[in-house]
């Protein structure tokens, strides 16, 4: 059976696409143009995270719910590429992004009644989640449509 080719111009139509969408949401904070520059600024989040535990805890509980919505924002912004993109593997990356929104959030609830230790884990599975979906689930997306 062969593969069915996309109704798009990979390259081109997907990232024109990508800034319309990105300007849709318009009540969340604008993410930077490009699934890259998205990817990068989503590390630099976690980093921030990481960084701001050792002082307040409100203040890392705001950043954790700021970076909660920009991964959220990016997610849905990266299936529409994909599904645009006729990706094959869309299903399963679509699931992979809300078992991991579910955990978090999940967590995120808890952290309210707990220690701040609970935060550092939180801050370290954000970490080590992204880390490993970035080089493989998104690489492989990546490659398929053929943006960075």
């Amino acid at each position: 059976m062969k593969a069915m080719k996309p109704l798009v111009d990979r390259a081109g139509v997907l990232e024109r696409n990508w800034r319309c969408m990105n300007d849709e949401v318009p009540e969340r904070r604008a993410l930077p143009q490009g699934v890259a520059a998205q990817h990068r600024y989503l590390a630099d989040g976690i980093k921030k995270l990481r960084r701001s535990l050792g002082g307040s805890e409100p203040a890392a509980r705001t950043l954790l719910d700021a970076l909660l919505g920009d991964f959220g924002q990016h997610f849905a912004l990266e299936e529409r590429l994909m599904d645009r993109g006729g990706y094959p593997g869309i299903i399963g990356h679509r699931q992979e992004h809300a078992s991991f929104l579910e955990k978090i959030r999940a967590m995120r609830a808890r952290s309210d009644d707990s220690s701040s230790e609970l935060m550092g884990v939180l801050a370290d599975t954000l970490h080590s989640w992204f880390s490993k979906h970035e080089e493989s689930s998104d690489r492989q997306a990546a490659e398929y449509l053929k943006i960075d």
